[in-house]
């Protein structure tokens, strides 16, 4: 039994007084009380709001001062908001606001730790997170590398985890309408961090829509080259960066690293571990195949970004205009040329000067030949006419295919003609194209291997399309001699629909399908021809040995 003295409520006054300022001075062990009895030390926990709203209007005066009495009741507040609710429904707002405001100005340490608790508050769905992230977008334009770093990861993630059930498409719809306007701005930095981050995104699987691509292909038109080219990059080789890691994940999620013990005894226990070990390496391979299967019939396709564009033949057009202004880099222009030329083969534009605009670049001592007649040869469909193609095609048979060329040049020029009359051979039909063909053709007699090949490439074909061209002695045994390639703009009619014919035979009976879905002809006409050709071999094989006299009119009377 405790017996009170008269002194004794004095002592407990003031115990309570020392605790209460022992918790005021220790954050962290306040805090951990808080999350474990919020209604017991509320009193303790307005008194410390009270000190950080008179902590923040001073820091407000002079923001780009280091204060680590406020940053350590910032972080205080952040870990205990989601206890208090009600009483701390501004603070993510007043967080908000000063970094929007103050972020140029503010120490590198405040601003890591604001936006911290931020991101904290967030997880806790305090604070919207479209807010948050268009906040991370325009600090993007801090000067401050690492804080760019951790906002970019930030904002993958998040919008990963948005999207990670299902897609979210009216926050979606609202960022991407927000990344529109800061694509178009013209602070370097920001742009071209979002077109990078838009671009991770769309690889990652998160945001594949239309709406992504063609918020990229208006960064393509920015007038920022930092931007355009970072844009410009993301159509030209995203679908093989995805692929890769495609392929990086299924290396990673079907095979487990095996150790065969080579530099260690064999020991009957550790063949067995190996066996245990290929055999669960066996398992993981079956169940990733099966996995795939599954996904195959249920998984939304996967588009390439460049066909999702909703204007391509502007695009083209204005990269087109940008190409042909000087003041740019030999491999931008490279880069432009590579995406206009893979917009016109893809959607099959027409863009009046690009074959021309190519001519020019198509020497032999040309930088980055090659790359040029790629874009060349991408530009070509059966909708570019002839008449655009044909000085390109003499270009490139007089700088690559004459004698003075080595053989590199000739299996070049080569390959690049047999491109050029695959994808258009209306050019074909052109006036003096025989002569050229079978200068072409006499190549095929080098004994150079990569020449010898490439010519004999391009007879072939010409046999194909329009075997007239070339020599008697070239043209084949089987080749037909009024074969000529379709005029441009002839294209084929059909008259009917293929594959009708068969539709009609099993309306009237005259076929049947198995258990499986094959034709089975049945008693109709082509039974019967079956049957009479088993009746013609069967008399055949009988007649073997015997001798048959002719019947004349009286006997058959």
């Amino acid at each position: 039994m405790t017996v009170l003295t008269p002194g004794s409520g004095a002592v407990l006054q003031s115990s309570q007084k020392q605790r209460g300022v022992l918790l005021m001075l220790n954050l962290a062990q306040l805090q951990n009380l808080i999350k474990r009895d919020p209604a017991a030390y509320k009193e303790e926990f307005l008194m410390q709001k009270r000190n950080f709203d008179s902590e923040l209007e001073i820091f407000k005066l002079k923001p780009g001062k280091q204060s680590d009495r406020f940053l350590e009741l910032v972080t205080f507040m952040s870990h205990v908001s989601a206890c208090y609710a009600e009483e701390c429904s501004q603070l993510p707002l007043s967080l908000l606001q000063l970094l929007e405001s103050q972020a140029s100005v503010l120490h590198p340490d405040v601003r890591e730790k604001l936006f911290q608790s931020l991101v904290l508050m967030r997880n806790k769905l305090l604070i919207d997170p479209l807010l948050v992230i268009k906040l991370s977008f325009r600090l993007l334009a801090v000067n401050d590398k690492a804080l760019r770093s951790a906002l970019s990861d930030y904002i993958i993630n998040d919008i990963k985890f948005i999207n990670q059930k299902k897609q979210n498409d009216r926050l979606n719809r609202s960022i991407q309408a927000f990344l529109f306007t800061i694509v178009s701005e013209d602070i370097a930095v920001t742009a071209a961090k979002s077109v990078h981050i838009l671009a991770d995104l769309y690889r990652r699987k998160v945001w594949t829509d239309a709406r992504t691509v063609n918020v990229l292909g208006s960064a393509c038109l920015s007038p920022l080259s930092r931007v355009m080219v970072a844009a410009v990059k993301f159509f030209l080789g995203i679908e093989s960066r995805i692929q890769e890691d495609d392929e990086e994940d299924k290396a990673a999620a079907g095979s487990v690293e095996i150790n065969y013990h080579e530099h260690s005894k064999k020991t009957r226990k550790r063949q067995r571990s190996v066996q245990k070990q290929e055999q669960k390496n066996s398992k993981l391979r079956r169940g990733l195949e099966k996995l795939e299967e599954g996904q195959g019939h249920g998984a939304k396709p996967l588009f390439p970004a460049i066909q999702l564009l909703h204007d391509p033949q502007h695009l083209a057009e204005q990269l087109f205009v940008r190409l042909r202004q000087a003041g740019q880099r030999f491999e931008v222009k490279v880069l432009v040329m590579d995406l206009v030329s893979r917009l016109v083969g893809c959607h099959r534009l027409q863009l009046t000067g690009f074959h021309s605009f190519l001519q020019r670049y198509l020497t032999a001592h040309q930088r980055e030949v090659t790359q040029v007649l790629a874009c060349l040869i991408q530009a070509c469909h059966e909708l570019v006419p002839p008449d655009d193609l044909l000085p390109v095609v003499r270009a490139v048979s007089a700088n690559f295919i004459t004698e003075r060329c080595s053989n590199e040049e000739l299996a070049v020029g080569l390959h690049s003609l047999r491109e050029v009359f695959m994808r258009v051979p209306a050019l074909l039909r052109e006036p003096d194209m025989a002569d050229l063909v079978q200068d072409l053709a006499l190549y095929g007699r080098k004994t150079h291997k990569s020449v010898m090949a490439a010519a004999r490439g391009l007879v072939n074909l010409v046999r194909d399309l329009h075997p007239t061209l070339l020599k008697k002695a070239d043209r084949g045994r089987h080749h037909d001699p009024h074969c000529l390639p379709a005029a441009y703009g002839q294209l084929p009619v059909a008259d009917g629909v293929d594959g009708a014919e068969l539709l009609e035979a099993f309306e009237r009976g005259d076929i049947a399908l198995d258990q499986h879905g094959e034709v089975l002809w049945g008693p109709g006409k082509h039974g019967e021809e079956m049957d009479m050709e088993e009746m013609e071999e069967e008399g055949e094989g009988e007649g073997e040995g015997e001798d048959w006299e002719e019947a004349s009119d009286d006997e058959e009377e």
